[in-house]
């Protein structure tokens, strides 16, 4: 499933260039989809920050045990998502910079469940949102998303909210005060009508894609927590911060519906995971017929999209 998703990615670069990313900046002009000209090595970055994404969420879920026994599925349902939405994940942009960081941010609250001392983690977390503030509005929700995690991952204290703070500052205190910009170029985030362009601003299939993936995540997250709250406390947490994670990207897919492709790794990963998990907690042949109709549907999806390139 891994190499399917890449190879759909590939297929979807050479047949068709990929639309040019138009992504909001940040508190700096900054905005990633600028970074890489090159379309080709674009997609290899694209590609190979995939293949990163795959193995951390591998890691994470032997380390944490996030779905049991199906050690592989979260992170190839979401090299299948990916490489259904290859037309527009082909490219390096935003996106794979919030899905880093959502990645290593997890990794890390995870890993100082109950160790309320442990600011350091709390602090770098939220320097990496900080920095990723300077290239990219579309950091600031989940702000909200990892101060709720610290309180579900039972490290919320003074000491914490002082890192959290901290951290924020710190990359734009380095900025201005090494003289990288100045104070004048700060560009504040403007307010405007998400639709005002119509739903013209994204491929029909990404917009189908997204629905069906927006749908799943939030049954089998539904699905999912009536049994997981009656598992273990860390469990519940694991399982709160995730959901918190993918309901946060579900919201900011419609809220900032122009920059859609910014949330939609993210997005991925969390409804990889709750589908992943969905089929851990009802292992049936119903599970087994949803699993694999799904990711026929995100076939079909994909194909569709390179017919309209």
């Amino acid at each position: 499933m891994c190499l399917t998703g890449l190879i759909a990615m590939g297929i979807a670069y050479l047949t068709g260039r990929p639309p040019e990313l138009h992504e909001t900046e940040g508190l700096f002009p900054w905005s990633p989809d600028r970074w890489i000209s090159s379309p080709g090595w674009s997609a290899v970055t694209a590609m190979g920050l995939s293949v990163i994404a795959y193995a951390v969420i591998l890691i994470i879920n032997r380390a944490y045990n996030f779905v049991r026994d199906t050690s592989h599925l979260p992170a190839a349902m979401f090299m299948i998502l990916q490489g259904s939405a290859a037309v527009s994940t082909s490219h390096f942009g935003g996106g794979y910079l919030a899905l880093m960081v959502t990645l290593v941010s997890t990794v890390l609250l995870l890993s100082i469940y109950q160790q309320p001392w442990e600011t350091r983690r709390v602090f770098a977390v939220f320097t990496m949102l900080g920095a990723g503030i300077l290239t990219s509005y579309g950091f600031i929700p989940f702000i909200i998303v990892y101060a709720i995690g610290c309180i579900q991952m039972r490290v919320m204290s003074p000491r914490a909210i002082i890192a959290m703070i901290a951290g924020l500052a710190t990359p734009l205190w380095i900025v201005l005060g090494l003289g990288i910009m100045s104070p004048e170029s700060i560009e504040w985030p403007k307010l405007s009508n998400p639709f005002a362009g119509g739903l013209s601003q994204h491929p029909t299939p990404l917009l189908v894609m997204v629905g069906i993936t927006l749908v799943a995540g939030l049954v089998c997250g539904v699905m999912n927590m009536m049994t997981v709250y009656t598992r273990n406390a860390k469990t519940r947490s694991i399982n709160g911060l995730m959901s918190g994670t993918g309901i946060m990207a579900g919201i900011m897919c419609v809220a900032d519906f122009p920059n859609l492709e910014f949330y939609l790794p993210v997005l991925n990963m969390v409804t990889a995971y709750q589908t992943s998990l969905y089929y851990r907690l009802n292992r049936s042949k119903a599970a087994y017929v949803s699993i694999l109709s799904l990711a026929g549907l995100y076939a079909a999806i994909y194909l569709w999209s390179l017919w309209q390139v």
